[in-house]
């Protein structure tokens, strides 16, 4: 069956296609400047990608490796800052980077001179930004950065200081932040900003589920990330099935969760919960109810 064909040699299918086009982009200034900038962004490195598996509900680790980038903070760190720099610095730029609220007040109280420490941090990590966000347009990073204070990160990510005229104007700006007491918020914003920029996407592949304590820890960390998906694996199928009420599932978890715990000899593994009995004190609860429920009926899990 041929479609009719509309103005122009277009079919129907694409007239329709193209008037919704028009709605979006009126003229031919706005296609074309749209077609441009596709093009260009087309021209930019690929952003990184990050792969975790088997992540079985050990949050501690899990955040770690997230904050971290599995090592792609610290080494675009150690491109930035060079040699010149004494590798103690590294680390500690790296560890405030990836715990900013913690790192923070423990820097700070072992500094002589807090302003010029302040100052040289602001200036360090508005460099690393600026490198982690070569991969991306101006409009990606300024979507990034907070509402609160996005004019003032966006003008410092983009000043350059080599130029004479301006260093009067940028320097006021770093000097304000540190006269209004508004330096810890900004070290932590740009923290967050760096590593929402040095990974683009995250991937899971599989097992989020099973011998660790908190994977529901883990999950909101996923639900709270700018770019995530997931592979579910055969533990999350398990516990899944047995929080929908499949007494199979039930069992299964419940063998799982005791092999993994126990190790050689009977001696528990470590990071293992003492109790063991969860899937067979749920599956129970359910066979008396004779409903079928959800892990968190009614509310957010805890």
């Amino acid at each position: 069956m041929t479609e009719e064909r509309g103005g122009a040699g277009y079919s129907d299918g694409q007239m329709r296609y193209l008037a919704l086009l028009a709605r979006q982009y009126p003229t031919i200034s706005a296609a074309a400047s749209e077609i441009i900038k596709i093009e260009a962004v087309l021209r930019l490195p690929k952003g990184t990608e990050h792969f975790m598996s088997d992540l079985h509900g050990e949050h501690e680790a899990f955040v770690h490796i997230l904050n971290s980038a599995s090592g792609v903070i610290r080494e675009k760190i150690d491109t930035v800052l060079g040699e010149k720099v004494p590798p103690q610095q590294h680390a500690e730029l790296a560890t405030l980077i990836y715990y900013p609220a913690q790192k923070l007040p423990e820097l700070k109280a072992a500094q002589r001179d807090l302003d010029a420490w302040y100052r040289q941090t602001l200036l360090r990590l508005i460099e690393l930004c600026r490198f982690v966000s070569s991969k991306h347009t101006r409009e990606h990073v300024r979507g990034c950065l907070p509402a609160d204070c996005g004019y003032v990160l966006d003008e410092l990510l983009h000043a350059h200081f080599e130029d004479h005229d301006k260093d009067l104007y940028y320097g006021e700006i770093v000097e304000s932040i540190l006269r209004y007491d508004r330096a810890d918020a900004y070290i932590i914003r740009l923290c967050e900003v760096i590593k929402r920029l040095a990974v683009d996407r995250l991937h899971i592949v599989g097992d989020l589920f099973d011998r660790g304590p908190r994977p529901d820890r883990i999950l909101d960390h996923l639900m709270a990330h700018h770019d995530v998906d997931i592979q579910w694996g055969n533990h999350d199928v398990v516990w899944m099935g047995a929080a929908a009420g499949s007494p199979v599932c039930a069992d299964g978890g419940e063998k799982l969760s005791s092999v993994r715990q126990c190790g050689p000899a009977g001696k528990r593994l470590r990071h293992q919960p003492a109790e063991t009995g969860t899937f067979r004190r749920e599956r129970l609860r359910m066979q008396r109810r004779g409903t079928v429920v959800s892990p968190c009926p009614g509310q957010k899990c805890q």
